[in-house]
């Protein structure tokens, strides 16, 4: 039996799919959704991408 999941884009932890989505944090930067553990992760990448 397989798990379905996706990392988050900074930290690299895995977010399975059968936990409540609103467990994961989702945003858009540059035209793009990106997935996240947390905001905290998702502003450290995007500071990380600008440079």
């Amino acid at each position: 039996m397989t798990t379905e999941s996706t990392r988050c884009e900074f930290c690299k932890i895995e977010i399975p799919s059968e936990t409540c989505k609103l467990a994961a944090y989702t945003t858009m930067i540059d035209g793009r959704e990106y997935n996240f553990c947390c905001k905290i992760c998702a502003e450290k990448y995007r500071r990380k991408k600008a440079k």
